[in-house]
């Protein structure tokens, strides 16, 4: 609508006299500079959705941290404004992503990994570097406890029964399309995680995507299933710290604030893309 701002102006991304415009930078300069297609990137976004997210984080009273779901975005001067703020860790979902992180600076300490359907091979090289894991089946519970001391921490993940943002979307939603732990099995994996030693100190909970203002509804699950499984892994010994995979583009503070804040002791959100790009192919450019 005309006198309107549109709606993806947000984050540096505007329109200017001199036309599109990212982080105050002329995108038409660039791609003259740089030539096309080309990949944007406004480490400002990133820096400053970091803060929103901390800023909304710390008003849940809570213990937190953060960590960076690598699988968003890859780039190298990502990833160092990212490790630049120095309280945000990352989340790596294969072997490669840890390579990367490591080779990026961020401590073992620093680095989770999230991933299914795991080979020998993966666990082995998660083993071997020593980094937290969440995990998503009886099996890979088993094998990973046969690779480590008794008394070794690791997370479950399940999947919460919730939809947060577009995820009730008939184009988006398909069958179970969310990994993890049943609601119903969740006590039953907790229960073989002591039995093999393991301890878990974190429930892992995807709860949605696309989040914009406006969609931030609190994360109330759409069966109680959920909120009886959490209890139950409790009393079985699983839960010391809850775990939420957020994505920092909702632009709501509040949203963020109760979209955020579990259950339990402490979060951990993974902010699925921090840093809002244009693109229109594969060369990248960090604009400055």
């Amino acid at each position: 609508m005309e006198g309107r701002t549109p709606w993806w102006c947000l984050n540096g991304l505007d329109v200017a006299d001199a036309g599109l415009t990212l982080g105050g930078q002329p995108v038409a300069a660039a791609a003259a500079r740089h030539g096309t297609p080309l990949y944007l990137y406004d480490p400002q976004a990133v820096r400053r959705q970091a803060a929103a997210l901390k800023a909304a984080l710390s008003a849940t009273g809570l213990e937190w941290r953060i960590r960076y779901a690598m699988k968003a975005n890859r780039f190298g001067p990502i990833l160092d404004a990212i490790r630049a703020e120095g309280d945000v860790g990352i989340d790596a979902c294969s072997p490669r992503e840890l390579e990367l992180a490591r080779a990026h600076a961020f401590a073992t300490r620093d680095i989770s990994v999230t991933a299914s359907m795991l080979a020998e091979r993966d666990l082995d090289a998660f083993v071997a570097a020593g980094v937290h894991v969440n995990l998503d089946s009886l099996s890979v519970l088993r094998r990973y406890a046969r690779r480590v001391p008794r008394g070794t921490r690791c997370g479950l993940r399940i999947d919460p029964d919730v939809q947060i943002g577009y995820g009730d979307d008939a184009r988006v939603a398909y069958g179970r399309s969310k990994f993890g732990l049943l609601p119903a099995s969740v006590a039953d994996a907790a229960s073989l995680a002591r039995q093999l030693g393991l301890v878990v100190d974190t429930l892992h909970v995807h709860c949605g995507w696309g989040l914009q203002s406006g969609a931030c509804s609190p994360a109330s699950p759409s069966s109680p299933d959920a909120c009886r499984a959490s209890r139950r892994s409790t009393s079985a010994g699983a839960w010391a710290r809850a775990a939420v995979r957020t994505t920092s583009r909702c632009r709501s503070p509040a949203g963020r604030r109760r979209f955020a804040k579990p259950s339990g002791r402490s979060a951990v959100a993974w902010p699925a893309s921090p840093a809002r790009c244009w693109s229109t192919g594969p060369a990248c450019c960090w604009c400055r």
